[in-house]
């Protein structure tokens, strides 16, 4: 279920990505000795393009036929610095509440590297459990310089490891980072994009289409109006199926998502309907860190023709030699996870 395919801007995204309440100690995911934490007394000498701060914080209660069944959030964690490049720390959590863990237990993490000079996804990790036993980890690194994608699953509940690489195309984002890049475009009713999004092995084509501007009182933000947002995503040119429904996002200020209403389709291909997501908490920055940029809409090469889920694109002369150096090639393997072989994460 981690893919665009679900198409409500946040369960899509982020339901079955991440977990907690998010009042646990930090314990990332993504971390590496050597990380340094970068203060908003070096960002402010230094700002980068992407526009969201430390802090920045979306609290989401998630009904589902007007039952509460959970939570889900979305932070900026921190800002690091890995090897000379600067990064946004992304984290998101989901879970269930204990009367619906009777029937579904949902309890993930999630989390990417967002480089900040460059505004592009690095490294995602997800630790995902559903159910009973389900338990899966997946960690994708973006590599920019040969525009390939790879991909470790290990699907812990079965000990198996699946491993994949191949070429990403020109430009694509991660289901993580899309949720920021879509609040960062230049939103108004007609305004419609596709954007080319990495989920599930696969590069779909997302699209997002502004319907219309409403009125909107909400009582966490305070009266505004808001963008109604319909976004639905294709596979080699034809629509998944696989949801429907719309976002409704502030239409001044930071895009904030406001509310999503829709049904989405599971892998088993089973179809949730009646699924809505409120904001019920928000928080633009942490204390100490300057009022945030104006957002600032990127231009990305738009979504390319694929075969498969594989883009069909002309690597420019660089990206072709990076390969030969690299030895990069594409693989798809899967094979049991070893006795003595430590998971990741």
């Amino acid at each position: 279920m981690r893919r665009a395919a679900a198409t409500l801007l946040v369960l899509a995204f982020l339901w079955p990505a991440a977990a907690g309440t998010g009042d646990e100690a930090p314990g990332y995911l993504l971390d590496e000795p050597g990380l340094s934490v970068i203060d908003a007394e070096a960002w402010t000498a230094r700002p980068g393009v992407f526009d969201f701060l430390p802090g920045e914080r979306l609290d989401y209660d998630v009904r589902y036929l007007g039952v509460p069944i959970g939570r889900v959030w979305l932070e900026v964690a921190r800002f690091v610095e890995r090897d000379g490049v600067r990064l946004a720390h992304l984290t998101a959590g989901a879970r269930t509440n204990g009367f619906w863990d009777t029937f579904y237990r949902i309890d993930d993490v999630s989390e990417a590297w967002v480089d900040l000079d460059r505004g592009v996804t690095v490294r995602t990790r997800t630790h995902t459990h559903h159910g009973r036993r389900h338990e899966v980890f997946e960690q994708v690194d973006f590599d920019w310089e040969t525009h390939f994608l790879h991909v470790r699953e290990e699907k812990r509940h079965r000990d198996t490891v699946r491993e994949v690489s191949f070429d990403f195309g020109a430009f694509v984002h991660d289901t993580f980072d899309l949720f920021y890049a879509i609040r960062s475009l230049p939103l108004e009713p007609g305004f419609a994009v596709q954007m080319p999004v990495y989920a599930n092995r696969k590069v779909y084509a997302f699209h997002v289409e502004v319907m219309r501007r409403e009125e909107w009182n909400d009582s966490i933000l305070g009266p505004g109006d808001a963008y109604v947002i319909r976004p639905h995503d294709l596979l080699d040119g034809e629509p998944t199926g696989n949801g429907a429904g719309e976002v409704w996002v502030r239409a001044d200020g930071r895009h904030a998502p406001l509310r999503l209403v829709g049904w989405f389709q599971t892998t088993d291909r089973f179809r949730v309907a009646g699924i809505r997501a409120e904001l019920v908490g928000h928080r633009e920055r942490l204390p100490g860190w300057p009022a945030p940029p104006k957002l600032r809409y990127l231009p990305r090469p738009s979504a390319e023709p694929t075969e498969d889920g594989r883009p069909r694109w002309e690597p420019p002369p660089p990206v072709v030699e990076a390969r030969k150096r690299l030895r990069v090639r594409p693989i798809d393997r899967k094979r049991r996870l070893a006795p003595h072989e430590a998971p990741s994460g």
